[in-house]
């Protein structure tokens, strides 16, 4: 059975091109965005405020496997002005997953006007 397979690309342009993909398949959520890397240290700190994260993701340039918890398992890739976030449907719960989709639009909003909340 083919798995269903969902992609987005959103670009804004203010000063700088910011590009956010989304692949939302049977088996992954993934999001991918870059953006200028002035932005990285404030992205970074709001994927970790949405998650309770008490790692705390101070490097710019990460790639792990992270677990937080029983039901929040995924991959984080970073570099200065570029994020990569995988979520395997079958290691985590809905809520994670609707967790990430949240935390996927605050990126958008956070990159597009600016704001922090």
């Amino acid at each position: 059975m083919a798995g269903l397979f969902c992609f987005a690309l959103y670009q804004f342009a203010n000063n700088t091109d910011i590009n956010i993909t989304v692949n939302d398949s049977e088996d992954i959520y993934r999001v991918e965005a870059s953006y200028d890397e002035d932005q990285s240290k404030r992205i970074l700190s709001y994927v970790d405020a949405e998650l309770n994260n008490t790692k705390r993701f101070r490097n710019t340039h990460l790639d792990e496997d992270v677990d937080l918890d029983i039901n929040t398992h995924f991959h984080i890739n970073t570099e200065p002005g570029y994020l990569e976030i995988t979520v395997d449907k079958d290691e985590n719960d809905p809520e994670t997953i609707e967790k990430f989709k949240r935390i996927t639009e605050g990126i958008k909003v956070r990159l597009s006007t600016g704001e922090n909340e």
